[in-house]
């Protein structure tokens, strides 16, 4: 937590953590609040708009999301023959 400020056992992010936030292929991160540091919550959503809008969250990170288990059940349960007890999870 490189902000250094913990709530109920969570980091709560502040512009010190920006460089590893904007490095991540996730979409989201918890925890920020804006009373704490209103420049990480709108660097955030700038970074989050230009990722939706310029389509880099999607092609930068395809792979790692097709690999999600909850994607690939969410694929995998449309198709013919899908049996549930088959499926693996993966870690």
């Amino acid at each position: 937590c490189a902000s250094g400020r913990i709530r109920h056992g969570i980091c709560i992010n502040g512009v010190e953590d920006l460089s590893f936030l904007a490095a991540s292929p996730f979409v989201m991160a918890n925890k920020m609040m804006p009373d704490f540091d209103h420049a990480v919550t709108s660097c955030i959503s700038e970074l989050l708009f230009n990722r939706t809008r310029d389509g880099v969250a999607i092609d930068k990170h395809r792979q790692f999301y097709k690999n999600i288990n909850v994607v690939r059940y969410h694929h995998e349960r449309g198709a013919p023959g899908f049996d549930i007890n088959k499926f693996k999870c993966e870690l």
